[in-house]
């Protein structure tokens, strides 16, 4: 069961005297157990429980028990038209993807759908939700293997449409090395959106690199057109900056206000979206960064 993607409108949450109130009733509960600032970050699940995200994961209020669980780390990953699937980590080259029990025997917790690892040959794993296809949320699991006499990287691709507990099916993909999934929301009539990473400017002024699209069905990578990076305003040294999205992104927006840095408030540069019909990409780069001197 996935928390809502939108802030619940279907319970008045608020805090009185720093404690947490609920539809007008107070819970005993304290701020700072589930607030991070001001700002509190609470999704409803279809059963009537509330979950909150906060900075360190989440915590779950159920109303029949009067009762708040934690329910651990673990990142917040918005899925278009289901809601936030969690992401752990919980050991290296180790991937889950997890949602809220729906037993509601005992406290709150989360449940695995799925843990991906990597392959027999491969040293290294890399993986994430990359959108729903045909109603069904995606994940790709990237088994890498690094070979240091040649200096050469393999992949094998896994493609996950995750239907739920221990309804998973899969299969293989092929993907080039230097390509990388853009998001959480990347796909569109069975196209996976991609940028060619490891073609990252300086930090210091305009580059581009390649975005392009892998189709799911047939198989096989063709680059769209040219995306432009940026870098970052707000850390002590530029750093490349890049987001490329399809126009009609569903979930970016959505991320909740933590009260912290905002990167695309600090960066100059590097938006760019891919129109879902035409695939044309408009964007914008960086401008040159002014540098002054004192210097006579």
């Amino acid at each position: 069961m996935l928390p809502e993607l939108e802030r619940s409108a279907k319970h008045v949450v608020e805090i009185i005297d720093e404690q947490l109130f609920i539809d007008f009733v107070p819970t005993g509960i304290k701020e700072k157990e589930i607030a991070v600032g001001r700002q509190v970050n609470a999704f409803a699940l279809r059963d009537g429980r509330i979950a909150f995200r906060i900075a360190a994961g989440g915590r779950v209020w159920d109303p029949r028990t009067q009762a708040l669980s934690d329910i651990g780390p673990a990142q917040w990953i918005p899925v278009a038209g289901h809601g936030w699937l969690f992401q752990r980590n919980p050991e290296p080259n180790v991937v889950e993807w997890l949602d809220v029990d729906p037993d509601r025997t005992g406290p709150a917790r989360l449940r695995t759908l799925f843990r991906a690892t990597k392959g027999p040959k491969g040293n290294y794993l890399s993986a994430g939700i990359v959108g729903v296809l045909d109603g069904t949320i995606v994940a790709i699991a990237m088994s890498r293997d690094y070979d240091s006499e040649t200096n050469r990287t393999t992949r094998e691709g896994t493609l996950l449409c995750i239907a739920g507990k221990d309804d998973v099916a899969t299969r293989s993909i092929s993907l080039p090395n230097d390509l990388i999934w853009v998001g959480s929301d990347a796909i569109r009539d069975h196209r996976l959106l991609l940028v060619r990473s490891g073609n990252w400017g300086p930090g210091f002024g305009a580059w581009s690199t390649d975005a392009a699209v892998l189709d799911l069905d047939r198989g096989g990578t063709r680059v769209v057109g040219k995306a432009q990076g940026g870098h970052t305003k707000c850390t002590a040294v530029p750093h490349p900056h890049i987001e490329v999205k399809w126009r009609d992104d569903r979930t970016s927006h959505r991320e909740p206000d933590f009260g912290d840095l905002v990167l695309d408030m600090c960066t100059d540069g590097g938006s760019n979206s891919v129109d879902p019909v035409t695939e044309s990409v408009a964007g914008y780069g960086a401008q040159p960064l002014q540098f002054s001197s004192n210097a006579p």
